[in-house]
Formats: C-alpha cells, sequence, structure tokens
C-alpha cells in the first residue's frame, strides 16, 4: 500500500486513499487500519496481521467490498 499511498499524496488524494484502506480493512473479517508514522505506508491488517490478496478474494462477500472500495477510490479521483 506504500505505493498506492505515495500515488495517492502526489494526486493529492490522501483523503480518499485513507477511505479506501478503511473500506477494505471493513470488508475483510476482523479487519482493520494498520496505522504508522508514514501515512502513505498504512496497511490493511485482518487480527493484527498485513493482509494478503487471499483475503480479499476469501468469499463473494469480501470480493463485493472489494469492489465497491475500489470503485468508491475511483469516483473520488476523477472528481479531482
Amino acid at each position: 500500500m506504500d505505493y498506492l499511498g505515495s500515488q495517492a499524496k502526489s494526486a493529492g488524494l490522501p483523503d480518499e486513499h485513507k477511505r479506501y484502506l478503511d473500506s477494505l480493512a471493513k470488508s475483510v473479517p476482523r479487519g482493520s487500519v494498520k496505522k504508522t508514522l508514514k501515512e502513505t505506508a498504512w496497511q490493511v491488517a485482518q487480527d493484527g496481521k498485513i493482509i494478503t490478496i487471499n483475503a480479499l478474494v476469501a468469499d463473494q462477500k469480501t470480493r463485493a467490498g472489494w469492489m465497491a472500495a475500489i470503485k468508491d477510490f475511483q469516483a473520488a479521483a476523477t472528481k479531482q
């Protein structure tokens, strides 16, 4: 997520990036945003461990949450 966070910051979208991470975390059971001092390096975690792609495609509900998070981020980004 560091690359995505840096890209979002460069494009003036840091708040949208944070909302994207929050949406991802909500779509994963026991998910959370693992925050660091460097906001562009925030990660999505499950049970305190950084998630892998497997967590995002685990079931239909999680995949739908991931797709919704992407769509919301894209919509916010294109409004800029």
